[in-house]
């Protein structure tokens, strides 16, 4: 290992002891059986079952630290499966990992309505560079935490990274209705605007939205990007009902998935 991780091994035996229970991402395949697991920024090689998906979270026990790292993988009890919490969590810090290798990229990264989870996203950046690798673990941890949390509630969460120039990306939450409404939710910080919260909602051909931002004077500039997130095959056509000031921090998407005791805490997570 390099001193950086080295150092991070060192991080990790400080922190933790033999018994600790500790929740892992598989960050990718080393060969058939062999994964690299990413817990706590520590990358430890095990040995696992072939044709586990990467990005997806597991519970290990920890059994030594010296002279190796050695973890036991927990059988699924269901106390070892990933709660709403960690998905969300896992979410949160590889988006920040990409938004930070946004700001330091050495490529242009132009404006793109394209999403995170689009091919194309990724063709626009060189293979194994940092920004590639930050985007490739959004990717997939978005992918765990629609798969496990908010698909089996009807709900979608995508991200846009490049939507809109010198500012951090769009989420936007769709959610289908048992009644055949359409919801949507978009959130976004822009230097200019401020805090930016997009509604939506649409049945059929009937498509309205609005749009609040703390600076709403700079949202006519914003908006034909804005738009990008509307293009939804269930609602062609959207009619702005008005841009106005918000006037109050509107709940981060994620918090009604996860109750009232992580609201707090993914609420900083976003500011």
């Amino acid at each position: 290992m390099n001193d950086s991780a080295n150092d991070r091994a060192a991080q990790f035996r400080a922190r933790h002891s033999p018994g600790d229970v500790v929740r892992g991402r598989i960050a990718e395949e080393e060969r058939p059986g062999f994964y690299w697991i990413e817990i706590h920024g520590v990358r430890l090689l095990a040995h696992l079952d072939p044709g586990l998906r990467p990005g997806r979270l597991l519970a290990f026990e920890i059994t030594s630290l010296w002279p190796e790292i050695v973890l036991r993988l927990l059988t699924d009890d269901g106390s070892s499966g990933p709660t709403p919490q960690g998905l969300a969590a896992d979410w949160l810090a590889a988006r920040a990992a990409l938004e930070d290798a946004l700001a330091h990229a050495s490529e242009a990264c132009e404006s793109s309505p394209l999403s995170l989870q689009d091919g194309k996203l990724a063709a626009l950046f060189p293979r194994r560079s940092p920004l590639a690798t930050a985007m490739a673990r959004a990717r997939a941890s978005l992918a765990v935490l629609n798969d496990n949390l908010l698909r089996p509630r009807g709900a979608v969460l995508d991200y846009f990274p490049l939507l809109l120039p010198g500012a951090p990306g769009v989420e936007r939450l769709t959610v289908r209705q048992p009644d055949g409404m359409l919801r949507l939710l978009a959130d976004a910080v822009h230097p200019d605007a401020g805090r930016v919260r997009l509604t939506g909602a649409a049945r059929g051909a009937d498509a309205s939205y609005r749009v609040q931002a703390e600076h709403p004077e700079a949202l006519p500039r914003l908006l034909s990007s804005l738009e990008a997130i509307l293009v939804l095959a269930d609602a062609p056509r959207w009619s702005l009902l008005g841009a106005t000031a918000l006037t109050s921090a509107p709940q981060p998407l994620l918090a009604p998935f996860l109750g009232p005791s992580s609201a707090l805490g993914l609420r900083r997570r976003y500011v």
